[in-house]
């Protein structure tokens, strides 16, 4: 894949070569026939997987150094290329993985109550985007913490500080949005209203008709937490490709999520589950759906007041249907469909053809 940062005629000379060209960069209008994420440049390239990537710096000095900085910081090879040179130089380019890496950072410490504190419940302690009060020690005793325990002088608060702790709190940082030139005006309206209930980033990437082969390299976005396009039909490769790494979202064009329907047809539950809590907590009303009764085991720690959980009690396809028939703004459900019997052309004919929204896992 080449990736092309602010110059256009550089992105068609080698678009006219190579399909697999993306263009980065705040001006895309006139741009058809070429795959772009648009967007800053500086806030963008940081979050690519570069591992299969060729990399032309084409923009403005000031954006090129500063980008070559990042990418050099990482141990990734920079060429800096102008467009008289550029057809004899990006066959050239080599560009290493630029990541930031895998290591989980955390970070433990444990603080005392003093008298300013005493009195006020833990809810009212402001601990950050990235920390949490994970314990309290009281009097030599374990308490658990939750946001109505008043504190008193002398306890001890265990904090723990990480990305997790953020992720937990808002779990949809970065939001990519695909346009496919099918039902884009629901995807920009549809990300749009899940960007400011999760208080996320938007990445937009319009995809030429017919190239879906490209996003195969971009669903290695580091920080694309949750992708939102159109179905053009049964069966979407794209669709069925990027729901296996990110949850994806087939939008509808929905301005708000009253009721949400999470399906556990899958023999890896979690992410439904967790998913389902994530939604219950954004929205009004979630009714998950267990199709088989050993699933309660995982749904047992489901505690948010707006999730009503059933069980199936006859059969798990014909449960799903008549409760699918309460007009659902989004269901959540899994494409692996390898628990209850949930006929597959159904699941399809609902994300192509019907009026609801559909989150895929």
């Amino acid at each position: 894949m080449y990736i092309v940062v602010g110059d256009k005629e550089i992105a068609r000379k080698i678009a006219r070569i190579y399909s697999n060209c993306v263009f980065v960069g705040k001006d895309t209008d006139d741009l058809k026939d070429i795959n772009v994420i648009e967007g800053d440049p500086l806030e963008i390239i940081p979050k690519l997987d570069l591992s299969s990537a060729k990399v032309v710096l084409a923009s403005d000095e000031s954006t090129n150094s500063k980008i070559a900085e990042f990418l050099k910081s990482k141990g990734v090879d920079v060429v800096e290329v102008n467009v008289e040179r550029v057809c004899d130089l990006y066959r050239k380019l080599r560009i290493d993985r630029a990541s930031n890496g895998t290591g989980v950072r955390r970070k433990y410490l444990e603080t005392v109550v003093g008298k300013s504190l005493s009195g006020v419940p833990l809810r009212r302690m402001d601990m950050g985007d990235e920390c949490a009060v994970v314990s309290v020690f009281r009097g030599g005793k374990l308490l658990r913490p939750h946001p109505e325990l008043i504190l008193k002088e002398g306890d001890t608060l265990g904090i723990l500080c990480g990305e997790e702790i953020r992720q937990a709190r808002n779990p949809f940082d970065n939001i990519l949005r695909i346009l496919r030139g099918y039902r884009d005006e629901d995807i920009i309206t549809e990300s749009r209203m899940l960007s400011e209930r999760f208080e996320s980033n938007i990445i937009t990437l319009k995809l030429v008709s017919g190239n879906a082969g490209i996003v195969k390299d971009l669903t290695k976005l580091d920080e694309a937490d949750l992708v939102v396009t159109s179905a053009i039909k049964k069966k979407d490769n794209l669709i069925e490709e990027l729901s296996k790494v990110h949850p994806t979202v087939v939008a509808r064009g929905k301005r708000e999520y009253k009721k949400i329907l999470a399906v556990v047809n899958s023999s890896d539950p979690f992410k439904i589950i967790s998913l389902s809590k994530v939604f219950a907590r954004a929205f009004d009303y979630v009714k998950l759906l267990l199709l088989e009764k050993e699933q309660l085991v995982y749904a047992s720690k489901v505690i948010e007041t707006s999730v009503d959980v059933s069980v199936t009690e006859g059969n798990p396809f014909v449960e799903f249907v008549r409760e699918f028939k309460r007009r659902y703004d989004l269901l959540i459900i899994s494409l692996k469909n390898d628990v209850g019997n949930i006929d597959e052309d159904i699941i399809w004919k609902v994300i192509v053809d019907m009026d609801t929204s559909v989150l895929l896992v």
